[in-house]
């Protein structure tokens, strides 16, 4: 209102009292949330995060973004988190970079059968968020927009085990071209990270089960695969 003096102002600012609790609280989250990012390189805050000095700052998110779909957020503090890379929609983000990551992986393999282990070089999961779209799309929960947009660069949610063959057999032929033979060690991985001893073990196993088709058999055996590699 106005009506406090100066003296009492300046007496009680002395003592660190805060005029506006509320401004004070956003500044210190503001301020916590910067700082985490800077450390982790990101703005996924977890939701029961804490910081050091026990400040709750996943708590602290998940508000601000309660406030933001209300509509009870001020521009001016929207911009102020948006400056520092806040994440509004963490789905949707998340998605996103997938995505982008994707994208990536197509202009360089030129194809998008990600193997399941398959990590970018910065550290992305790409085999493991490529299982759980799949995994959204069988339970319904990939909006026709998210799987237009997969299916744009040649995703395919249907046939993967067909898939993982063709792709199992393309590395097979690469690797007989540079070891001249097919005895492919339990654990030999490709360079893109495809786990090919175990896909050529697990081959062998179907084919004891009498579960390998015979069209399957016979690219294998065209190509002059190992059936018993102990014994070879």
């Amino acid at each position: 209102k106005g009506t406090l003096t100066q003296e009492r102002i300046e007496a009680l600012e002395a003592m660190g009292l805060i005029w506006d609790p509320n401004e004070q609280d956003f500044q210190e989250g503001l301020s916590c949330l910067a700082a985490y990012i800077e450390e982790e390189g990101h703005a996924r805050v977890p939701t029961k995060f804490k910081t050091k000095d026990g400040y709750a700052l996943g708590n602290w998110v998940g508000h601000r973004r309660a406030e933001y779909r209300k509509g009870t957020l001020t521009q001016e503090r929207i911009e102020a988190l948006e400056a520092i890379g806040f994440i509004w929609d963490e789905l949707e983000h998340d998605f996103q970079d997938g995505f982008s990551h994707l994208q990536a992986y197509k202009a360089e393999h030129d194809h998008v059968r990600v193997p399941q282990s398959f990590k970018t070089k910065d550290g992305f999961g790409l085999g493991t968020w490529v299982s759980s779209r799949r995994n959204d799309y069988k339970r319904g929960a990939l909006t026709e927009e998210r799987i237009d947009e997969l299916e744009a660069i040649g995703f395919d949610f249907k046939n993967q085990d067909w898939r993982d063959f063709e792709e199992g057999l393309r590395h097979l032929e690469i690797f007989k071209t540079e070891h001249g033979h097919l005895r492919v060690p339990q654990r030999f991985e490709t360079s893109d990270g495809f786990k090919l001893g175990y896909w050529a073990s697990n081959r062998r196993a179907h084919h004891k089960k009498g579960k390998l088709s015979q069209s399957r058999f016979e690219a294998l055996e065209a190509l002059g695969f190992v059936w018993d590699a102990r014994k070879k």
